[in-house]
């Protein structure tokens, strides 16, 4: 390995792992700093994504957050980093999604749940590791 590889190594560092009480969680070492992102699911199977007969293991949302959570390291990795305005309008739709369901005002559907998860990941994560 090459002092280059090390030092990229050394800067960045992420690994999935499973934790049989919460599910995923995503490990991030950034700047010599270690993160957990835990994805706490729910898991019920109406709000799980299917494909063909296949049930996904996660809601639609975790699904969303760890998709995101990888675009948002593929982001930091290409030194992308948006204006926080911009970071925190990513967190938004979920907050707005998350609580109007919640207090019964609406009801939230899969496809909603997916994006504005990809986008509360990206945002969160872009908003810790800004500056």
């Amino acid at each position: 390995m090459t002092q280059t590889e090390q030092r990229k190594q050394q800067l960045l560092s992420v690994k999935f792992s499973w934790l049989p009480r919460s599910g995923p969680v995503l490990l991030v070492s950034f700047r010599g700093k270690k993160y957990g992102f835990p994805f706490f699911c729910h898991r019920i199977e109406e709000r799980s994504i299917k494909i063909g007969k296949h049930t996904s293991f996660l809601c639609a949302r975790c699904t969303g957050l760890v998709i995101g959570a990888v675009l948002a390291v593929t982001l930091l990795v290409l030194s992308i980093i948006p204006p926080l305005l911009v970071l925190v309008a990513f967190c938004l739709p979920l907050l707005v999604d998350g609580f109007t369901q919640l207090l019964n005002l609406r009801k939230s559907n899969n496809p909603l749940r997916f994006i504005s998860g990809i986008m509360f990941a990206i945002g969160i994560m872009l908003i810790i590791f800004h500056g």
